[in-house]
């Protein structure tokens, strides 16, 4: 909610400094936001008659169109290395896009996307403490490297001792 109202004086003071992303929807005759839903929807409330700046993207397919979709996101937010792990994810799996697609398509380099994935795998209690900020990234990628119960013991070492997984 703050991050609209934040939106919402940047653009009455400063005016939309990044356009609008769209793309003509061939079934109704109308654009359709492809990035920039929220800028979009502060404008039109701003200014409901009013023009919003926008590029036209005509003829993107579903994958190009998710690409862009997912990119700003990622740029638009701190993303935590999970909802990273998840987006690529749904782009390898939905989209059918390879490690080098995502690399290009999201602007994060081959290894990381291998690293966000691998996140996916592992044990729920070292995925809870990577989301919650108990463990670091690294810590949390070396804990996948042994099996479940040994994650579990590391972990809860990790945490009580205050420690990493170097000084285990």
């Amino acid at each position: 909610q703050s991050d609209i109202i934040m939106l919402s004086k940047s653009i009455q003071e400063i005016g939309l400094l990044h356009p609008v992303i769209v793309q003509l929807n061939p079934e109704n005759n109308l654009y359709q936001v492809i990035c920039g839903r929220r800028r979009a929807t502060v404008s039109r409330h701003l200014n409901p008659d009013g023009e919003i700046q926008s590029v036209v993207y005509d003829g993107l397919d579903f994958n190009q169109q998710l690409s862009l979709y997912l990119t700003e996101n990622l740029c638009r937010k701190d993303l935590k290395p999970i909802e990273i792990g998840l987006i690529c994810s749904y782009l390898k799996d939905k989209a059918r896009m390879s490690h080098e697609q995502l690399s290009q398509a999201l602007k994060i380099s081959p290894k990381s996307i291998q690293r966000y994935l691998k996140l996916l795998k592992l044990s729920h209690p070292v995925m809870e403490a990577l989301i919650e900020g108990r463990i670091e990234l690294w810590d949390a990628l070396l804990l996948g490297k042994v099996d479940d119960a040994v994650q579990s013991e590391l972990l809860n070492e990790i945490i009580t001792n205050n420690l990493s997984t170097r000084q285990i």
